[in-house]
């Protein structure tokens, strides 16, 4: 009834090492260095070959397409540039910060890391509408012709004017006002982060978007508070006898004419908080010249769309969870009300209850086959394979078999869940399916007549059993009970004699199989195989 998977029960005995200690250190220190050697190698060789290909390499893949994990370092490197462009670049023009040092360093460090990205891109594979261009002439073709975030754009970013401007009119950070084009490519860091990380949450991801963009507004808009703070300047002088509230002092702002006593942390912290408290509506400033009012009213309405942007981002994923939630919850009344109808006995109720809440917080209501079966049959295939290719190659009945039919029989397993203390299969049951166990423990058990069920056996994950039902017709020898919560893949019989039909150069062999294992009815099969002319595939 019961396979238990192959173990090797052999000890593999070690023996100690003459060689002294010192000498085994110098030995491991030695691989370590030529370990590390042979990484920066290959490295400089593909960093080599991405500049200076070679003439026969025109149409191979790209380099950086095939390594994900170099691409996404480099990503990652690319990002902190970005990130040092968008939050330091605006505070020094709209502050005036002037020095030169250290931020100069940053700056070269910044030029060269952006550089080497549009010669990365002239060598990185692009997707465009689900098709991948993989030839350097299809890239350099579409990397040169695209407008938003193409060549251009990427060179007149970082193209150094601000070098040749500070040698004739002496060093201001303004000259770097180029490099603020970079912050186009906003959404093009969170699209990267999905697609190398596809297990993230959408929603989490979607929440840290909106957090994010609402912050970059209110970092720029607070800038942009102080730049137009410094144009206005500190404010006319005014007689006490105009009676303003400012008592003589700055017309700028009211609230805000003391900025400019303070340090540049300071300063940008209380435009900051200005900027957050205009954006939500809140604002307790009053601007009082005409270009104060014109950015006021500005910061007002994007902060509107901003907030509202936010807002409809954290309703729709409260709506979809709450919608999914009534479903199940509307879904969970109508089955109670169903089993009080039909007085189920409270213990069966609550297996029912249990089964649906199980469901519930693994799965979140969704249906595995289903989902399957949305899925064209080359994804639901790979699918498949990658959960169950492993289980399906330890039956001994389907060794030496092609790939195209392990396939087959891959398609036709269905999902089923088996909560813990539950029969999967009980002695006498006329058997007409396999099992595989994905996940879980059950005990097979052998009942004896005037005696407690005896477990002989006990499988666990990546286990089997049943195989006997798809050959024979005959009843279970055995009991089966689920230790644990069992996640299950069944083949059933009627599945796996449409696989031998479809490949019937298979079947004779498997029941020679069969045969030897078990004899019998396999035994009476093969002898009618033999007597046809095409093997036979009926397992009554």
């Amino acid at each position: 009834m019961a396979t238990l998977p192959d173990t090797d029960n052999s000890m593999v005995v070690s023996e100690l090492s003459q060689i002294p200690v010192e000498e085994e250190i110098k030995e491991v220190e030695r691989e370590e260095s030529e370990e590390t050697r042979h990484t920066w190698v290959t490295w400089l060789k593909n960093t080599v070959q991405m500049f200076h290909p070679h003439p026969d390499q025109s149409t191979d893949p790209q380099p950086w397409q095939d390594s994900r994990p170099l691409l996404a370092k480099w990503h990652v490197i690319t990002f902190m540039q970005y990130f040092y462009i968008l939050v330091f670049l605006p505070i020094r023009i709209c502050f005036d910060v002037q020095a030169i040092m250290p931020w100069v360093f940053f700056d070269v460090i910044g030029d060269i890391i952006q550089a080497v990205d549009i010669a990365v891109k002239f060598r990185t594979a692009i997707e465009v509408k689900g098709f991948f261009i993989t030839t350097r002439e299809g890239i350099k073709q579409h990397y040169l012709r695209k407008v938003h975030q193409g060549f251009f754009h990427d060179v007149l970013s970082v193209l150094p004017l601000d070098y040749i401007l500070n040698a004739v009119f002496g060093y201001d950070c303004v000259f770097r006002v180029n490099r603020l084009l970079r912050i186009t490519y906003f959404n093009t860091y969170f699209h990267l982060f999905e697609s190398f990380n596809p297990r993230a949450s959408t929603n989490l991801t979607r929440l840290v978007k909106a957090a994010c963009t609402m912050t970059f507004t209110a970092h720029l808009l607070a800038c942009g508070f102080f730049l137009v703070l410094r144009h206005e300047g500190p404010g006319e002088e005014i007689g006490q006898t105009t009676g303003h509230p400012s008592g003589g002092r700055s017309l700028a702002w009211q609230g805000y004419y003391d900025l400019f006593e303070l340090d540049v942390p300071r300063q940008y912290v209380r435009a900051l908080y200005w900027a957050f408290i205009l954006m939500t509506g809140y604002g307790n400033t009053i601007p009082v010249r005409t270009l104060e009012t014109l950015y006021t009213i500005l910061v007002t309405l994007v902060g509107l769309s901003v907030y509202v942007n936010v807002i409809g981002t954290v309703g729709s994923l409260v709506s979809n969870l709450d919608a999914t939630t009534q479903a199940h919850r509307t879904k969970m009344d109508t089955l109670n009300d169903w089993m009080k109808y039909r007085r189920l006995p409270q213990t069966t109720q609550m297996k029912v209850r249990k089964y649906y809440s199980y469901m519930w917080d693994t799965r979140k209501g969704v249906d595995e086959t289903d989902l399957l079966q949305d899925m064209p049959t080359y994804l639901r295939l790979e699918v498949s394979e990658f959960v169950n290719n492993d289980i399906i190659q330890k039956v001994p009945l389907f060794k030496d078999v092609s790939k195209a039919f392990l396939n087959a029989v891959i398609l036709h397993l269905q999902p089923r869940v088996v909560l813990a203390g539950n029969y999967i299969c009980k002695t006498g049951d006329v058997g007409s399916e396999m099992f595989f166990i994905s996940s879980g423990e059950v005990n097979v058990c052998v009942e004896e007549e005037g005696k407690e069920p005896k477990i002989v056996a006990t499988l666990t994950d990546g286990c089997f059993f049943g195989e006997v039902a798809l050959i024979y017709h005959t009843k279970r020898t055995a009991t089966v009970v689920a230790h644990t919560v069992c996640e299950l893949y069944i083949l059933k019989k009627v599945h796996f004699e449409e696989v031998l039909d479809e490949f019937s150069e298979y079947a004779k062999a498997i029941l020679e199989k069969a045969a030897e294992r078990f004899g019998g009815q396999a035994t009476a099969k093969l002898r009618r195989t033999s007597k046809r002319s095409t093997p036979s595939h009926h397992s009554s």
